[in-house]
């Protein structure tokens, strides 16, 4: 900080920020690191100017262009560049071209030509230019009246060689950066500003607008009797509560008839002790009643509607439901590994498992440990598949024995029903399963059980799952023609669909063209009248008219883990494509809750209904939505992208509810089978969760941060963009894969501290522990690129914006 100036750096944008005499005038830096096959050439192309009211902190959905410009649409910019020969020889005259470019932009498609004219530099008029000297060259552009995010770029060329391109990403919107004095929308030619956001219209809330995280918050205000009721507290749809007789448990519509004291549990809607409730911590059920042996498996039956709810499982401490609690005791100095599922299971029990050793009722710090006192939590596992869940882990006999817990759940309040608990018990090593639900174990494969057993008339495949004995493939529809693609009932596949352009329909497995919305600059096929504006979904909205907004609760972001786990190509992670290889891998895991803050439901619906949307997932059978949110790790020195996360594919639901108000559900609305997050409602996707990670088995030790962005290709239309990122700053220290295959391994907590929109944070000083490695290596994406004698162009690109009306 100097002259009070104020500078921000990322990998291919940098801006400048100075202030004299009370006036502001920017210069907005993109610069990009290129080798050429060129010698001698290292152009610089600059673009500065004075541009009152331009901002600099426009959203983005991928990283690295995080201090992108915002200009308003309809506007005339002008983009002056300052060539500079770097080399050693002389540019002739007339050498140099820059003209736009088809392909390389960051975004698609390049250069919308009915939106921007294809505006070409001037600079094949220059005269000559010697090594070290530079020359200007500008054109005036008139911003299309199409908000949106636009892709621009540019093909350099030295005596028409390309020798690199010049990407321009420019957010056009009419947004000022305050969310909390209403989001303006395009609407008739001009700017309109809408109301405000955090407003639910509910007398009974207390509103307010977090300015700084985007975010708002609606709190009953209970001191008025009249609001002090369940259907003030939250929307019923006219569901009448039934307590007539009750003191405790679910009043039928969402809310509670009242709650317990310490010590006591709700049992049929009246509290009581707990000395002789089955299937509580005081008196859990027993899987076996004598220690466990090794190569045993175990089989139980229960259902969640006859449990009662006092624990909070780790992989989601907001879940409501039921649980119930079993025990097994491993003998004295034992050392066996073991396989807990819990499946067999209707899609009303999204199922969450957990093992706990030694306390059944942990302390609240017990919760960010979960190699301590918790030994595993689950949700969503393959197998079982579908809804059940998984927890493999090494179980230890003290010298007088061990008690271990398992909490059978569900993961939302109204996740209730019969399930089937199996553990599988083997002698000093863990049977890891993923992606198999026969046939041996990874790591145990003298196993008797080992991954399943097939039931009568299948076998065990070569991918380990379970199909008819002599399968035929089957790839027609039954309607009297083929399939296209979908699965051929026999593991393999009836054909694929054009990535990027097709999707396949699963109702009828056949292959059909995706919509052709552009959702990151829109245009509507219809035009809309003079009070609407352009959503991203190429649909008309009025300006105040009720959507969706979701946020990220950048709280949750910090819980986090560090650990290797094992892979095969057979594993789920692989299969999808969430780790960088097979074997060990290491593992960032950490939460993402996204909060629905709007004013109504995203509900995209069956998936089934909308094959566009979602995609069916043969490993954890269920449909994902595809881009629901991307994770990156950046390097804070230069905002580069150090890792770039596969696209996160989701089943979307309502996990618990965080806001008050009649405009909020008391009740879920949504799980895998009809998906959505309802009103006020948060979708938690736990870092248990399978693919709930980074793999940053290769990433060097260093500080960098964690940046996650939901709805990045804008798929669905929200109410702003600005609050859909959230960055974690972090230390990752040195740390070896296991000696021996097992169990999951924590690599250390990494340290983490949010940071605030626009404003950098120093890294705590707190690390990460773990052993020196050999296999850590600096990502190649975060490198610099080597310079040769023969090889050498460093491009820094940057804006002249001046803006006028």
């Amino acid at each position: 900080r100097a002259h009070n100036s104020y500078f921000y750096r990322t990998g291919v944008f940098a801006v400048r920020i100075y202030q004299v005499g009370g006036m502001k005038s920017l210069l907005l830096l993109l610069a990009s690191l290129c080798a050429l096959l060129a010698p001698s050439f290292a152009q610089v192309l600059l673009v500065s100017g004075v541009a009152e009211g331009v901002r600099n902190n426009c959203p983005f959905p991928l990283p690295g262009n995080a201090q992108m410009p915002c200009v308003t649409p309809g506007s005339s910019v002008t983009f002056t560049v300052v060539l500079k020969n770097a080399g050693a020889t002389t540019w002739a005259a007339g050498s140099l071209s820059m003209v736009p470019a088809a392909t390389g932009c960051a975004l698609t498609p390049c250069w919308n030509s009915t939106l921007w004219s294809d505006f070409v530099f001037p600079v094949s008029s220059a005269s000559s230019v010697a090594a070290g000297s530079t020359f200007n060259s500008s054109v005036a552009v008139q911003v299309p009246a199409v908000p949106g995010l636009h892709g621009l770029v540019w093909d350099l060329k030295v005596s028409n060689q390309v020798v690199g391109k010049v990407n321009l990403n420019v957010e056009v919107t009419c947004s000022d950066g305050n969310f909390c004095n209403g989001v303006e929308r395009w609407i008739d030619g001009s700017c309109v500003t809408g109301a405000n956001p955090c407003d639910d219209g509910d007398s009974c809330t207390t509103d307010s607008c977090d300015g700084e995280l985007q975010m708002c918050n609606h709190v009953l205000d209970r001191s008025i009797q009249s609001c002090n009721t369940t259907e003030a507290e939250c929307n019923t749809f006219g569901c009448v509560p039934q307590c007539d007789g009750l003191t405790c448990g679910d009043n039928g519509c969402g809310g509670l008839c009242g709650t317990c004291p310490d010590g006591q549990g709700c049992l049929n809607g009246n509290c009581a002790g707990l000395a002789g409730r089955s299937g509580t911590c005081l008196s859990p059920l027993q899987i076996t009643p004598n220690p466990v042996a090794a190569n045993m498996v175990y089989r139980v039956t229960g259902d969640t509607s006859n449990g009662i709810h006092l624990n909070k499982p780790s992989c989601n401490p907001e879940a409501l439901a039921p649980e119930l609690i079993y025990k097994f005791r491993v003998p004295p100095n034992a050392r066996f590994g073991v396989d807990i599922r819990v499946g067999n299971v209707s899609a009303e029990l999204d199922t969450i498992l957990e093992l706990r050793k030694e306390n059944c009722t942990p302390p609240v710090e017990a919760y960010a440990n979960q190699y301590g006192t918790i030994v595993g939590c689950a949700d969503d596992s393959t197998p079982p598949g579908a809804y059940g869940s998984r927890v493999e882990a090494l179980v230890y006999g003290g010298p007088n024995g061990t008690d271990y817990f398992v909490l059978v759940s569900g993961y939302c309040q109204t996740c209730v029903g019969p399930f089937e608990l199996v553990l599988h018990v083997t002698d000093g090593c863990v049977p890891t399963c993923d992606g198999k639900f026969c046939g041996p174990s990874l790591f145990c494969p003298t196993s008797s059980y080992g991954c399943g057993q097939c039931p009568d008339g299948e076998e065990c495949t070569g991918s380990q799952r379970c199909r008819p004995i002599n399968c035929v493939p089957d790839c027609t529809n039954g309607q009297g023609g083929n399939k296209t693609c979908g699965d051929d009932g026999c593991g393999g596949s009836c054909g694929s669909c054009i990535d990027g352009v097709e999707h396949c329909d699963v109702k009828t497995s056949t292959c059909h063209a995706l919509p052709t919305c552009n959702t990151l600059h829109p245009v509507c096929a219809e035009a809309c009248n003079t009070t609407q504006y352009c959503g991203s979904d190429c649909k008309c909205y009025n300006l105040n008219e009720p959507i969706p907004d979701l946020t990220i609760i950048q709280s949750d972001l910090l819980d986090m883990s560090d650990e290797w786990t094992y892979f095969d190509n057979i594993s789920c992670a692989s299969v999808e494509g969430c780790v960088g290889g097979t074997g060990w891998r290491r593992l960032l895991r950490f939460t993402v809750s996204a909060l629905n803050q709007g004013y109504k439901d995203l509900a995209p619906g069956n998936p089934e209904d909308v094959p566009d949307l979602f995609e069916y997932s043969p490993c954890h059978a269920h449909f994902h939505f595809e881009d629901f949110a991307r994770y990156y790790l950046l390097n804070p020195s230069n905002g580069g992208i150090a890792l770039t996360g596969r696209k996160q594919a989701y089943c979307m639901l309502d996990s618990h509810r965080k806001f008050d108000g009649s405009a909020n559900p008391c009740l879920s609305q949504y799980a895998c089978d009809n998906q959505g997050v309802s009103v006020g409602w948060v979708d938690t996707y736990s870092q248990s969760l399978d693919c709930q990670w980074l793999d940053i088995t290769d990433v060097a030790p260093g500080t960098y941060d964690l940046y996650v962005v939901l709805n990045p290709r804008r798929i669905f239309h929200e109410a702003s963009w600005e609050n859909n990122g959230a960055t974690v700053r972090l230390n990752i220290t040195v740390s070896s894969p296991p000696a021996n295959p097992g169990a999951p391994v924590s690599a250390g907590n990494p340290s983490a501290v949010p940071i605030a929109t626009g404003a950098p944070v120093a890294a705590p000083t707190a690390t990460q522990t773990g052993a020196p490695s050999a296999k850590a290596k600096a990502p190649t994406v975060n490198s610099a690129p080597a310079h040769t004698a023969l090889v050498s162009l460093v491009v820094l690109i940057a804006m002249i914006v001046a803006l006028w009306t």
